[in-house]
């Protein structure tokens, strides 16, 4: 398996009474301060909790910086992709007389390096380009999601295709040349002055917008950067000495895209998810819980019985509770190095406004013994406090959430998963 990076953000959470424990000489903050013989530490690594699985319905996708092509098997259905976007102008076009001639017009679509269920020694896809027949825009809430609809596809809207190569070792950048018919048209606007020229937004009316796919044999998920996307009107100025090809660019910039996800076959009971208040526990799905981009899984973590801590007669101070979870083997080609996580009530709404990350343990000699840990002290701190009777839940998605068809299965307790707490107690 591939580990891959993850690029964000930690939270560290710094209590005045951290505890490490060593097996040769206690290291407790302050301990110069205390008898020895008045405090006992503990590990209780018996603590309750439960694992249940949630489908978010939405994914926004736009504004991402990332188009994803994809159509591959996952443990949770068959996830499909395809990449919708507009294109404009900016204000860099140049000057164009008579002088100059139509020589081709060509999308050029960079990878970002993404690549799931691709085979070592790399494949073989097609990649086909159809023109929208309405003009993509955002919705009435400025974003477009892996649910949005389309209004169709033009008359004879494939425009290009292209047979492409695929390796995990290079990311590249694939040329698509498309039908003349547009380009010579576009050239023809252009060399008029033409009027779509004068506003951007008349010249994406008249562009409508692109549709970019995999060919139904495809079985892989690859992403492209959004911002590089581009298309080319590849002209000759005969009026120089020497005639000259120039390249005159559309990108992107502030044009609608997004990645259009369904998923296709989802298996009992995931498939009995219809809101994000539906759940299911890891109890009816083999002691599993799923975690996949694309799809809206996500975990939630239901860490009630910590308050049971609150009914033992000694008096204590919590030093640390660390959450290890088990990561089980999956389809996936990509093992994250992270997941994210926030505190949030039984609304499933953020209740602080911070995120998470937690530290993927990877045995990758014997791929055995692997675990996510999170440090969730704060929200257990919370938990053990008197009188407090506000639920909490850690809700549990991956970093590339919308953008990609990763997946992560983490077993519950059963599967070796633990709630670690140290606290300190006095004998006395």
């Amino acid at each position: 398996m591939k580990i891959k990076n993850s690029i964000g953000f930690s939270i560290k959470i710094i209590t005045v009474y951290s505890v490490l424990i060593g097996c040769a000489e206690s290291s407790i903050v302050g301990e110069d301060f205390i008898e020895e013989e008045n405090f006992t530490i503990t590990e209780i690594d018996t603590i309750s909790f439960t694992l249940s699985t949630v489908k978010f319905d939405s994914l926004v996708t736009s504004s991402s910086g990332r188009l994803l092509l994809a159509s591959h098997q996952t443990e949770t259905g068959n996830v499909i992709s395809t990449a919708y976007f507009n294109i404009g102008y900016g204000s860099s076009l140049p000057a164009v007389d008579e002088k100059w001639e139509y020589d081709s017009i060509v999308l050029v679509c960079p990878m970002d390096g993404y690549l799931n269920h691709l085979p070592e020694a790399g494949a073989h896809y097609t990649l086909l380009v159809n023109q929208l027949e309405e003009q993509l825009t955002y919705n009435e809430t400025g974003g477009l999601y892996n649910i949005s609809e389309r209004s169709g596809l033009a008359p004879g809207s494939l425009i290009g295709q292209k047979r492409v190569f695929v390796d995990e070792d290079r990311v590249r950048s694939f040329e698509i040349r498309l039908s003349d018919q547009l380009g010579e048209d576009l050239f023809d606007k252009l060399l008029a002055g033409d009027e779509i020229f004068e506003q951007e937004s008349e010249f994406q009316e008249y562009i409508k917008g692109f549709r970019l796919s995999l060919a139904e044999d495809s079985s892989a998920a690859i992403g492209f950067s959004a911002d590089s996307i581009r298309l080319e009107l590849h002209v000759t100025n005969q009026g120089e000495t020497t005639p000259a090809s120039h390249i005159i660019e559309f990108n992107i910039g502030l044009s609608p895209y997004y990645s259009k996800i369904e998923t296709e076959n989802v298996p009992p009971p995931l498939n009995s998810l219809e809101s994000i208040y539906d759940e299911i526990g890891s109890s009816e799905t083999e002691n599993t819980a799923y975690l996949q981009g694309g799809s809206g899984f996500a975990v939630k973590v239901d860490l009630s019985q910590v308050r049971n801590l609150l009914l033992t007669d000694q008096d204590f101070i919590l030093a640390k509770a660390e959450l290890k979870l088990s990561w089980l083997p999956t389809s996936s080609e990509i093992v994250p190095e992270t997941f994210l996580a926030n505190y949030v009530d039984e609304e499933l709404t953020d209740l602080i406004g911070v995120t998470f990350e937690s530290t993927l343990i990877h045995d990758d000699v014997y791929n055995r013994d692997n675990y996510y840990t999170l440090d969730i002290t704060s929200i257990t701190d919370a938990l053990l406090t008197p009188l407090v009777n506000q639920e909490y839940y850690l809700l549990i998605r991956l970093q590339d959430f919308n953008t990609s068809t990763t997946s992560v299965l983490l077993g519950d307790q059963r599967r070796d998963s633990k709630l670690i707490i140290t606290t300190i107690s006095n004998d006395r």
